[in-house]
């Protein structure tokens, strides 16, 4: 039977709710941990800056930032709230993978919140990487924030593939009206429910959502899937391309992030 909910593309076409979504998260404190770890001198890139959440706070800090990404309705988005907050950010739509500035251009990289898990394909990562290398200036920094594979491989049971949907998300395409009877999260504009899983090999952390609008009741589904990556991995990534492992942690409280230095 086919969903007669349509499925929506994700960050552009599921902006709204995802601005919503990332404006709950522990946004102070992430900020917080990067004036910690970087100063404010020089110029700082925010890859994957999403709705400025991070860009716009850092600016308000003394931090002179850009920010890139490449959805242009989280661009939109994060441009109206600089503006609203009188806060000035240089706001770049392009690829991560093909950074147009010169190279040695910034003093520090940041990439929060996985952003480094959403490339199509795993191995794309180490061209992203490539392209750090070549526009940070010597021995400066990329600050990067990743999912920790094997803490998520403990924590989630596993499914057959990305495609696969929990129950209560068929039950509820077939009989809307059994809404009602869920523990949804409740944001501005909409009710969450989230299922988290990895995928059966364990390379990819996959949420499947459900979204209720509070205004119309339409009910719309999603699925947000991002590559993970091990520690070793990763490391392995960063040294093909100059850059060296200083720090890492496993919380924003001294504990989360790793702090990558090139070469």
């Amino acid at each position: 039977m086919k969903s007669p909910f349509p499925t929506i593309k994700f960050f552009d076409g599921m902006s709204g709710y995802w601005v919503e979504i990332a404006d709950a998260r522990p946004t102070e404190e992430q900020v917080n941990f990067v004036k910690e770890k970087i100063s404010a001198g020089g110029l700082v890139l925010d890859l994957g800056c999403g709705n400025g959440r991070h860009a716009i706070p850092l600016s308000k800090a003394g931090y002179n930032l850009v920010g890139l990404d490449f959805s242009l309705h989280l661009l939109q988005a994060a441009k109206q709230k600089a503006a609203e907050s009188g806060t000035k950010v240089a706001f770049v739509r392009a690829d991560m993978n093909y950074l147009p500035f010169r190279d040695r251009t910034f003093t520090a990289i940041i990439s929060l919140d996985t952003s480094l898990g959403y490339f199509p394909q795993q191995n794309e990562a180490i061209q992203m990487f490539r392209e750090a290398a070549r526009t940070l200036t010597r021995n400066c920094v990329l600050l990067l924030d990743v999912f920790n594979l094997e803490y998520m491989l403990q924590q989630y049971s596993k499914t057959c593939s990305a495609n696969v949907k929990p129950l209560y998300f068929r039950l509820l395409t077939c009989f809307p009206f059994l809404a009602g009877l869920f523990k949804w999260r409740e944001y501005r504009s909409f009710y969450l429910l989230q299922q988290r899983s990895v995928t059966e090999n364990g390379d990819k952390l996959v949420d499947t959502w459900v979204f209720r609008d509070k205004k119309t009741g339409k009910i719309t589904l999603a699925q947000h899937v991002v590559w993970l990556y091990s520690f070793s991995g990763l490391e392995a990534l960063l040294r093909k391309v100059g850059f060296r492992m200083e720090e890492s942690y496993g919380s924003y409280e001294e504990q989360h992030t790793s702090q990558i230095r090139s070469g």
